[in-house]
């Protein structure tokens, strides 16, 4: 019953854009010329450097991230979301004539939650159960 379904998707490729990205900084001065030129090699290099597999991750940990970022945005703006895993992302590539560049890393539904029918939160585990500090 969600308004709506955003496919969230990481770009494999995303660090062959590091020079269009960082152009604003070089324009605004925040960057001088060589420091630009030096972030764009060094980000290309250290990616091509760790190949594909690398690219990958990356792709699914900065979509990730950004997937975040959305749902705590919504939230502050009234929306309820929900993160969904289990979607077969090749076909999901397919009927959204998605580039293979891409990665279906995850969908979120947006809407407004009905709290009609709503319970008391159950047992939450004490922090203590599952983080640990200065090692295991």
């Amino acid at each position: 019953t969600a308004s709506a379904t955003i496919v969230v998707l990481g770009d494999t490729e995303a660090y062959t854009k590091v020079a269009d990205l960082n152009e604003g900084f070089l324009n605004l001065g925040v960057l001088s010329k060589q420091e630009y030129d030096s972030t764009v090699e060094s980000v290309t290099q250290f990616y091509r450097e760790r190949g594909p597999v690398f690219q990958r991750e990356e792709a699914i940990r900065n979509a990730s991230l950004s997937a975040m970022q959305f749902m705590l945005i919504a939230k502050d703006k009234g929306w309820d979301t929900c993160p969904m895993i289990g979607f077969d992302p090749a076909k999901v590539q397919e009927v959204l004539n998605i580039p293979e560049q891409f990665v279906p890393v995850m969908m979120i539904t947006l809407g407004k939650e009905d709290e009609s029918g709503q319970r008391a939160r159950g047992y939450r585990k004490p922090v203590g159960q599952f983080v640990s500090y200065n090692g295991f």
